[in-house]
């Protein structure tokens, strides 16, 4: 691709000509569009293929010279000098430093342009930018059958527009590198049409970069309006000058840099201005000031769909606050119930916890009846021991008043003392046993009856502890609460028994 250090294409042509169309084909080609574009739309469904900022620069500097976008007047006498114009090519000099610095061909599209293009050609040629103007043409009774179609405006007015944008567009663009291009050849063969205007602009761009691409979104499915299939169109004054002006500008799109052909249309329209230009002034007046004040009911209208979704959000979380307040309320149900739960659970845990200190106390009473048992036992076994040490001793004397007798019979006698000393020797330790079992014993029972003592006492704390839990429980507002439950519950089976007895 060989260019100039950076060139724009002024993408020019009246609303519903195939702006759209040509400019995404243009995208299809490699020619940057800037940033962010504006959304396809139902009457658009492809795209507008619009720099939504230089779309916006147009619609403030309109509105700030009192026109619109569908205004047939003429822009007032000297507008490129005034302050909304400074402002707008301001706004056009940020969009470019910051959109296209660096792009070596760009292109900006919007039919409002055909109006403000003058402020265009000023900033660019400022800029150092190489300025091209391309204007698509469609036939004046397609364009008025669709915006008949979508505004349900009158086809002399539709055509009146096409006129005042086309002629504003070429006036403006006259010095400049420019040519045209038809929406028919363009939807017949868009490689070769918008390839053929490249070149007339001095563009060499050898391909689309995407070509299968754009023979898909160039098709003639998105024309709705083709003039062979229309009535014949009226023959008045304006359908003249406009199908006239159409003609001139299919001989530039079919190859013949001329544009002398508009040079009549446009001082027959200026003709036709100073004869009813008057009139239509007027009536554009009226309908700008309908327009701003459908802008009024609109910007009115949006208030109050904010007003009314504020309000739905309002009643929404009015909705959502009952919401919460009956699950809290249903929350706090049933935790209430949870509490009684506790109060039952509570009832049953002092029964249960009275019953094992009354299972407790009889235990620790068993304990001591059963040590003092063998307390009395052991006492009693420590008497029979005494007794057989008695005894024994007894028998070592008599044993040895035998062994005295004995000793003629000295071996036998020395075998009965040997046993003797034997059995002395046996009944000393079991003697010393007995004795230590005794100590044993003893300890053991002073020990137990300190433990018992001990259990008693911890038992009486347990007690105590216990019954200041209880106190403690039967003081809580649960308690209280709940004390009518009780009182039918301990009711309840006393009538139930008294219902048995009557029976």
């Amino acid at each position: 691709m060989t260019v100039a250090a950076s060139t724009a294409v002024l993408v020019a042509g009246m609303h519903r000509s195939g702006t759209s169309a040509t400019t995404g084909a243009l995208a299809h080609f490699g020619v940057a569009l800037g940033d962010k574009l504006l959304e396809p739309a139902d009457d658009n469904p492809k795209g507008y293929w619009e720099n939504e900022r230089a779309v916006s620069i147009h619609e403030t500097l309109l509105h700030a010279l009192g026109r619109h976008w569908a205004d047939v007047r003429a822009l007032p006498s000297g507008w490129r000098g005034s302050d909304p114009a400074r402002r707008a090519a301001d706004a056009i000099r940020a969009l470019i430093d910051e959109q296209f610095a660096d792009a070596t061909l760009w292109a900006i599209k919007d039919p409002r342009i055909c109006r403000v293009l003058p402020l265009w050609l000023d900033v660019l040629n400022e800029r150092g930018v190489r300025p091209t103007v391309l204007i698509v043409a469609r036939r004046p009774s397609e364009v008025a059958a669709s915006i008949a179609a979508r505004n349900g405006w009158s086809p002399a007015l539709g055509r009146l527009l096409w006129l005042r944008h086309m002629l504003d567009a070429t006036t403006a663009s006259a010095g400049v590198e420019r040519t045209a291009i038809t929406y028919e050849r363009l939807l017949a063969d868009p490689r070769a049409a918008i390839g053929t205007a490249l070149r007339r602009l001095a563009i060499a761009i050898d391909a689309p970069a995407d070509e299968s691409g754009l023979g898909e979104f160039v098709d003639r499915s998105i024309r709705h309006f083709d003039h062979a299939s229309m009535a014949t169109p009226e023959r008045d004054r304006l359908a003249a000058m406009a199908n006239d002006a159409y003609d001139a500008f299919s001989v530039i799109a079919a190859g013949a840099d001329d544009w002398s052909g508009l040079r009549p249309v446009d001082e027959r329209f200026d003709a036709w201005n100073a004869e009813w230009g008057e009139y239509a002034d007027a009536l554009a007046e009226t309908a700008t000031m309908c327009e701003s004040r459908l802008r009024e009911t609109h910007e009115k209208v949006h208030a109050l769909r904010s007003a009314l979704g504020a309000q739905i959000a309002w009643s929404e979380d009015a909705v959502k606050t009952h919401s919460d307040v009956l699950i809290e309320r249903d929350d706090l149900a049933a935790r209430l119930k949870i509490q009684e739960a506790h109060a039952n659970a509570l009832d049953a845990i002092a029964a249960e916890r009275e019953q094992t200190i009354a299972e407790t106390i009889a235990q620790a009473s068993q304990r001591a009846e059963a040590m003092q048992a063998r307390f009395d036992s052991e006492a009693e076994a420590r008497r029979q021991l005494e007794m057989e040490v008695s005894r024994l001793r007894d028998a070592q004397r008599s044993s040895e008043l035998d062994a005295e007798r004995l000793r003629a019979a000295h071996r036998s006698s020395e075998i009965e003392a040997e046993r003797l000393r034997e059995a002395k020797a046996r009944a000393e330790r079991e003697i010393e046993a007995l004795e230590d079992a005794k100590r044993h014993l003893e300890a053991a029972l002073a020990e137990e009856r300190d433990r018992s003592a001990a259990d008693r006492e911890t038992q009486s704390r347990r007690i105590e502890v216990l019954e200041a839990s209880i106190r403690e429980l039967t003081s809580t507002l649960s308690w209280r609460i709940t004390r009518p439950l009780r009182a039918i519950r301990r009711f309840l089976p006393r009538a139930a028994e008294r219902g048995r007895g009557d029976a």
